[in-house]
């Protein structure tokens, strides 16, 4: 499986800043899979962390993003992040 912070870091395609903060998210939601409720609670805190430090990321850089977290979802996690997705792209 491919490293995909490494390919990141080789395109220089995100930012250095908001790449140390992808690793932190990414670090963060590892064991929270099965639990929802802490799951939700993690990325709450890590929006409003985003909010705080003023981190906004491109459509390019959400497309990393998206990649990243689907890269070790299972098919469930992965058609609840689709879904998710398009609601927010519908909003």
């Amino acid at each position: 499986m491919k490293d995909i912070f490494k390919e990141i870091e080789n395109t220089h395609a995100i930012d250095p800043v908001k790449l140390a903060f992808l690793k932190e998210m990414y670090q963060g939601t590892r064991g929270l899979q099965n639990d929802k409720d802490k799951m939700m609670a993690f990325m709450m805190n890590v929006a409003m962390k985003s909010r705080e430090q003023n981190i906004k990321f491109s459509k390019e850089e959400m497309n990393i993003i998206i990649k990243l977290l689907k890269q070790n979802a299972t098919p469930s996690e992965n058609a609840m992040m689709d879904t998710i997705i398009k609601k927010g792209l519908n909003s």
